[in-house]
């Protein structure tokens, strides 16, 4: 495990707090939620909230509303930052397109 992410675990058993926000980006906040869930100390309910803090904040927009109701959020935040999204959503988790069709099949 990486030193890092050992201060972090190490951080939250020591802590022992009830509820644990998780806002590093994927896949780190779910790398780093799986070695905490790992420790044995560790207590309390762990959440990967994202890019919530961001959204709060006003550094990022959220996707107008009918896109939001059509599910399609992520298509809008994918086209305002491609750079950045085009990997994570084109190599690392192309099953999104499946699960999209899934949802507007029906």
């Amino acid at each position: 495990m990486d030193h890092e992410v050992q201060k972090c675990v190490d951080f939250v058993a020591k802590a022992q707090a009830p509820l644990i926000f998780l806002a590093v980006g994927m896949p780190q906040q779910e790398i780093l939620a799986r070695h905490i869930a790992d420790h044995p100390q560790v207590r309390g309910v762990g959440l990967c909230i994202g890019a919530s803090i961001d959204f709060l904040t006003g550094k990022q927009r959220r996707a107008p509303v009918w896109l939001q109701k059509m599910g399609l959020e992520w298509l809008h935040r994918f086209l305002s930052d491609p750079r950045r999204l085009a990997s994570r959503y084109l190599v690392e988790c192309p099953r999104i397109f499946h699960l999209v069709y899934l949802k507007h099949k029906n």
